[in-house]
């Protein structure tokens, strides 16, 4: 089952709205003279060329300030790739991001 449109409008106004970026879909075509690899995509943001079907890295994206254009531009980006995954640019936040493969203990239901 392919995964549906990130809604990057909804951050549109709020206090979220400048740390929202564009995740490279997994499996996206990168531009040819991209220095990424299959196993960043899914995982860095990125920058879409729509007339072309291709991504490349998003230069300085620790530093973006998206605005309501940026993000209806991504929003838009949709219409011709896949779903994009939004990311969150953390430098004012603290998150915690845990990778597992066991079922049990992602739900929360291993006991410990």
């Amino acid at each position: 089952m392919t995964n549906p449109p990130s809604d990057f409008l909804k951050y549109i106004g709020t206090p979220l709205q400048k740390l929202v970026l564009p995740i490279i879909p997994a499996g996206a075509s990168l531009r040819e003279d991209s220095s990424l690899t299959a196993d960043h995509l899914g995982k860095i943001p990125g920058k879409f060329a729509p007339a072309l079907g291709n991504w490349t890295g998003y230069h300085n994206w620790q530093y973006n300030i998206s605005t309501p254009a940026m993000l209806q531009r991504w929003q838009e980006w949709q219409r011709t790739t896949s779903a994009i995954a939004i990311g969150v640019r953390l430098g004012e936040l603290l998150a915690v991001d845990i990778d597992c493969d066991d079922q049990a203990i992602a739900d929360g239901s291993a006991v410990g």
